[in-house]
């Protein structure tokens, strides 16, 4: 099970852990998503999503100073001291102040508050990425059906092709059966300039009915 970390104190960017790196910021979220899985812990206890314009978001972690460590260990030494100068830089800054039992009762709601809609937040991200995902499916989908056959696919029909023309007896109908379906598939018009390789992959299943019915008399032009 997955634990979930609630952490109000210090925390660093993973935007400032880029800069401070010089690293490209997917590279170093790539980084925190590897350690977090790694870590067996929930990516919400410390994933943010920043509004931009043009209703674009961007995804970072605020990371508590164990993890800020625990990410930094693969990285270089002068890159570990400019990330753990800059965690004591912000333990300095933070001054300890008494605080009464209102105003621990008020940090807690307001950490709670910005917690959930946080969560909000990285529900609706989540969402859009699972649309798109789907959307980018359909699109491989598409492109796949309006490419030409495979080389497999172009080996099976010529085969077929083969085997209707010697099931009439004279390999000379291997032309008219491949002249029948540039027709069909491309127009008479346009299948002179056209192979019968070329027929979309989303039309392979019918090419090869096409061929398994075809009959001599279709070369005179009755489909």
């Amino acid at each position: 099970m997955e634990k979930f970390i609630i952490n109000t104190g210090l925390k660093l960017s993973s935007l400032e852990i880029a800069e401070l790196t010089q690293k490209d910021h997917k590279n170093v979220t790539r980084d925190i998503d590897e350690m977090i899985k790694a870590l067996n812990i929930n990516p919400l206890s410390f994933e943010q999503v920043e509004i931009l314009g043009n209703n674009q978001t961007r995804r970072f972690f605020n990371l508590p100073p164990r993890e800020v460590k625990i990410l930094i260990t693969g990285y270089s030494v002068p890159l570990r001291a400019k990330v753990i100068d800059r965690l004591e830089e912000l333990e300095k800054a933070q001054k300890p102040r008494a605080m009464s039992s209102l105003d621990l009762f008020r940090e807690s709601v307001e950490a709670l508050i910005e917690e959930r809609e946080q969560r909000k937040l990285l529900e609706v991200e989540h969402k859009k990425l699972a649309v798109d995902h789907v959307k980018l499916e359909e699109k491989v989908d598409h492109a796949i059906e309006d490419s030409i056959l495979s080389s497999i696919e172009q080996g099976r029909l010529q085969s077929a092709i083969e085997s209707k023309a010697e099931q009439w007896g004279d390999v000379k109908y291997n032309g008219y059966i491949k002249k029948a379906l540039k027709e069909k598939f491309f127009g008479t018009s346009a299948s002179k300039q056209r192979t019968f390789k070329e027929i979309p992959r989303k039309h392979y299943s019918t090419a090869l009915s096409f061929v398994s019915q075809w009959t001599p008399h279709q070369r005179f032009g009755v489909y």
